[in-house]
């Protein structure tokens, strides 16, 4: 009997394989199209007639580029696999819920690789070796934990404690929302092999040119890329994003870990603060938010996502401490890496953290569910709280580290001065008030009205349901009423749902003061994306209008259990057809639109959820059909975008050859003064006996597109060296001359000002620079180490 159960056994595994690589095959011929055969068959031909690649070294081969696609791959889907998987082998006993665990799985794996990146880029610098080989480690020195913990049980004894593990279940009501998430997953992934193009608010200005230096090896105590300070825990995350390949392919997946953090916030906000599944619910609430142009318009690369995305999950984590009215080790780490995650997302981060846990030490004080006023119970040990301390510093607390020691305040460039004494030295909150500011429209402006002008942009950006859903308000005030009714006191949910709308209008309250007077955030000027500054409060404002949807008091809702599905029915289809006639992304092509919902795409995604159902009948063979399928779909999706890579790389490096000749030939080409820059030392190299290394472009004066001066693969490094970044012991040591390609670009203006010319200029001509060209306004010179000899 137990040979044919095992035959049997085997016959399913082989079964399941056979089916799992037949759909990974249909995935593959779905995906790999005859356009993209066709389009790879030109992209080898175009590489052998293509003029030479002005890059610093050949682009990779696709079969190395698709090799070091699937290592990145594996490297990092690994990561977030395994972190989950300790998540649950050393904290099940404490995660009540599925909710609980993907929101820990979430933090913990996206903020544990930020605290990996973080720590390369102050040391060593980023690669993909090194980022391997930590992550390795950290996993290795994990499994010894576990090792351990695990033999503190001895066998000889009688009765081994037995652990409280809670079944994690979920409902079938959560699939529709897991296939959806699924698909736009998908089509996210496959629009990053359509074009080379860089996007986003304030990409190319300074998140992009930060990310690729870290990702050439630049460290957080060197060069600046742009004079721009602020936190870009963003742009670390890009740096890993542009290892795999030449060029910006990936760049598109900038913000793609900050949506899943997002996510899974709102799925444990419902779960607290209402009781019911946050992850049935939570994706249809997402759903809605991406149908507003500006949460799309953030889906780029910027870091206004990521910022909304810690927001919300340091809120969550907090309100989830007040709610259970303890903070186990688990709570202490999600705290502390939300917090670092929140303090790199962008300079208001400080300002944001200490107000959400402000906010919620006012709710415990005045009192959680039952009346008790106490502090939250202490279950952390002590060395879950000495790995928090780590935790915020190495998720994105070593920015205001770095601008402290580098320039003197955390929150360079602006300063801080306590009741006339100064802390830190730099600019004051109020010296930039009427700097293209709502303060400045509201001065400048005959009868503005701010709210009024509020309302109009939020229509437009956010949705026509946006103001209209303060109405649901009504609806929470009655179930409230009817809870105290039943109960004699309000109930906990009621209480609790009643916190997070108090939390939430504390900090609308303290933000706007903040922002009001803040640069940038003139709703004229930048025609209502200022809005962007606080889309984490437009998010909590949403979800607390549809948690009040979901009564407390009323008994038809617990009464009645096919209600539930109707609800759900009903709501999805409204949600997913509001979505869908909202599916454009504001000023780019079509082919370019990530978050839709294609039909080919659900149908798989569909496939992929039914697998993962088949795998709960057969453990085993489940589990190697599942990782059969993610390594052929990894296989392939590298394949693609290596391909893809190449055709795209070789198009543009031919069309950037034949501009550099017309330069040099004095032909028509007229390049903008920026882009004029990186043509000229193109021009100036071309017939001369290359030098191995990167170029290095110091910009002496202001230089407002950073990235005009990368080729298609984005190879070179660019540093600011003028006003505060300027850096004159950094500069001496490792300035214009020291490297074997190096560039200084200045004003002429500022040139012919011996009074005012900068540093970098003079540490370029005691190492002999050589004059390359004039570009408008600007002016190059060769400074490469040995000066005109070099070539």
């Amino acid at each position: 009997m137990q040979g044919s159960g095992g035959k049997r056994g085997r016959a399913r595994l082989s079964i399941c394989v056979l089916v799992c690589c037949a759909l990974a095959t249909a995935a593959g011929v779905l995906h790999l199209t005859a356009a993209d055969v066709i389009a790879a068959a030109g992209a080898l031909t175009e590489r052998q007639i293509a003029a030479p690649s002005p890059s610093d070294a050949p682009l990779q081969s696709e079969a190395a580029a698709a090799s070091r696609m699937l290592v990145f791959l594996i490297v990092t889907i690994g990561h977030f696999a395994l972190t989950a998987a300790w998540l649950w082998l050393f904290e099940r006993s404490d995660l009540s819920s599925a909710e609980e665990f993907i929101f820990f799985a979430g933090v913990f794996g996206i903020g544990s690789l930020l605290a990996v990146l973080h720590a390369l880029a102050s040391t060593i610098g980023i690669s993909l070796g090194a980022g391997a080989s930590v992550m390795a480690g950290a996993h290795g020195l994990a499994l010894l934990l576990w090792r351990r913990s695990t033999r503190r049980i001895q066998p000889s004894s009688p009765t081994p404690p037995a652990r409280d593990v809670r079944p994690l279940r979920v409902g079938w009501l959560a699939l529709p929302g897991a296939v959806v998430m699924l698909a736009l997953s998908l089509q996210w992934l496959d629009v990053t092999s359509v074009s080379l193009r860089v996007t986003g608010t304030d990409a190319a200005h300074y998140h992009v040119p930060h990310a690729i230096n870290y990702a050439h090896g630049a460290t957080l105590f060197g060069h600046v890329a742009t004079p721009h300070l602020y936190p870009m825990a963003g742009s670390i995350w890009a740096a890993w994003l542009l290892q795999p390949l030449d060029g910006p392919m990936l760049l598109d997946l900038m913000t793609f870990p900050a949506a899943v953090l997002l996510l899974v916030s709102l799925a444990w906000l419902f779960r607290r603060a209402v009781g019911e599944e946050g992850i049935v619910w939570a994706p249809w609430l997402f759903l809605l938010l991406l149908s507003a142009p500006l949460v799309r318009v953030s889906l780029l690369p910027s870091a206004d996502m990521f910022h909304a995305a810690a927001f919300v999950a340091l809120f969550a984590q907090a309100f989830a401490v007040w709610r259970t009215g303890e903070i186990r080790s688990v709570d202490l780490l999600g705290l502390a890496l939300c917090t670092g995650m929140l303090l790199g997302s962008k300079t208001t981060g400080v300002f944001s953290a200490i107000a959400i846990l402000g906010a919620f030490g006012l709710l415990t004080l005045a009192g959680r569910p039952g009346g008790v006023r106490r502090a939250p119970a202490w279950r952390a040990t002590t060395w879950a709280l000495a790995a928090s301390i780590a935790a915020v510093l190495l998720a994105g607390g070593v920015w205001l580290i770095r601008n402290w020691i580098l320039f003197d305040s955390p929150l360079a460039p602006s300063g801080l001065t306590i009741a006339g004494f100064g802390i830190f030295p730099g600019d004051a909150y109020l010296e930039g008030g009427y700097y293209n500011s709502v303060l400045k429209d509201i001065r400048d402006l005959k009868d503005y009205d701010p709210a009024a002008r509020f309302a109009t942009y939020a229509r437009r950006l956010m949705g026509p349901w946006f103001l209209p859903a303060v109405l649901c308000l009504l609806f929470f005030a009655a179930d409230a009423a009817a809870d105290w009714y039943q109960r004699s006191r309000p109930g906990p949910v009621t209480m609790a749902r009643g916190a997070f709308l108090l939390a939430l209008l504390i900090l609308i309250l303290a933000h706007a003061a903040i922002l009001i007077p803040a640069p940038w955030t003139s709703l004229e000027w930048t025609r209502g994306l200022a809005l962007r500054y606080a889309l984490p409060l437009l998010v909590l404002y949403v979800t607390g209008m549809v948690l009040c949807l979901f009564p407390a008091g009323l008994s038809e809702w617990q009464r009645f259990p096919a209600t539930r599905w109707i609800v759900g029915t009903v709501s999805m289809s409204l949600v997913t057809a509001h979505y869908i006639r909202r599916s454009a992304i504001p000023n780019l092509p079509v082919d370019e639109w990530f978050p839709v919902l294609r039909t080919d795409l659900v149908l798989l995604a569909c496939g992929a959820a039914g697998l993962v159902l088949a795998c709960r009948r057969w453990r085993r063979a489940g589990v190697l059909a599942c990782a059969s399928f993610a390594i052929a779909a990894a296989v392939l999706f590298s394949q693609r975008v290596a391909s893809a890579n190449s055709r795209l790389q070789a198009q543009a490096g031919a069309a950037l050859s034949r501009r550099v000749e017309r330069l040099a030939g004095g032909g028509a080409d007229r390049p903008n003064e920026h882009r004029c820059v990186y043509l000229r030392a193109l021009a100036f190299e071309r017939g001369r006996p290359q030098t191995t290394g990167r170029r290095r472009f110091f910009v002496a004066s202001r230089f407002d597109q950073p990235l005009d001066l990368q080729g298609p693969a984005l190879e070179n490094l660019v540093y600011d060296t003028r006003g505060r970044t300027e850096r004159p012991a950094l500069l001496r040591a490792d300035g214009p001359g020291r490297g074997p390609r190096d560039y200084l670009v200045i004003d002429r203006a500022e040139q012919e000002d011996g009074r005012s010319v900068r540093l970098a200029f003079r540490v370029a001509q005691e190492a002999g620079m050589q004059y390359v060209g004039a570009c408008g306004r600007y002016q190059v010179y060769y400074a490469g180490r040995g000066g005109q000899n070099q070539f």
